[in-house]
């Protein structure tokens, strides 16, 4: 008998006999979807867990990006700033020499005139 006159029928009884199997598969579908979504649900924890995991270790791996960075930048500006010191040191070497070839020059005219 087709599901439509089984529900049309007054007995309970005889519907459940008529739809038995159907009720049956419907509830088997049930338990299964029930099954996979307790199963995905377990999965997506997991998954939630390993999510939380690694963008830990991405953020321990940026902050130390960032010191090393830091550290990088100070290097830099203190090689920079030596660099500086020397160069300055170097002119001012420089110049000496220069007063002082000079002044060796215009001795050497004199004593050589």
């Amino acid at each position: 008998m087709d599901t439509a006159g089984a529900i049309a029928r007054t007995g309970i009884i005889d519907s459940v006999k008529d739809l038995g199997f159907g009720v049956g598969f419907m509830v088997l579908c049930f338990v299964i979807v029930f099954y996979i979504l307790r199963q995905q649900k377990e999965i997506l924890q997991q998954a939630k867990e390993e999510r939380t995991v690694f963008l830990g270790t991405i953020e321990r791996f940026t902050k130390a990006i960032e010191e090393h960075s830091i550290q990088a930048r100070e290097f830099h500006n203190n090689v920079t700033e030596a660099h500086k010191f020397q160069r300055e040191e170097h002119k001012e070497m420089a110049t000496s020499q220069n007063a002082v070839c000079q002044a060796l020059t215009a001795i050497a005219t004199k004593l050589a005139s």
